[in-house]
């Protein structure tokens, strides 16, 4: 199970290390349609926003993700237009 898991213990230490470095290299593994402007904004506490002026290109991550599941390619699962086939 632990040689399957996204995240090992190392994680910690590189959380601990660089927070916001880490969890920006983390939300690079996701597709975004735009690139975000600011990784947290802390300015109305306890309020957090994170990765303002981002957008996820959520179809396309779905797609990788059913894709490396399935053991075949996210550009063979999705189509011209962009969004993935119904299953």
């Amino acid at each position: 199970l632990a040689e399957e898991a996204n995240v090992t213990i190392n994680a910690y230490g590189a959380a601990s290390a660089d927070r916001l470095g880490f969890w920006e290299r983390q939300a690079g593994r996701l597709a975004w349609a735009k690139q975000w402007d600011q990784v947290l904004d802390w300015s109305n506490p306890p309020f957090a926003k994170w990765f303002v002026g981002g957008q996820l290109n959520v179809a396309s991550t779905a797609a990788r993700a059913r894709s490396r599941a399935a053991g075949t390619s996210a550009r063979s699962r999705i189509g011209a237009s962009g969004s993935t086939p119904p299953t």
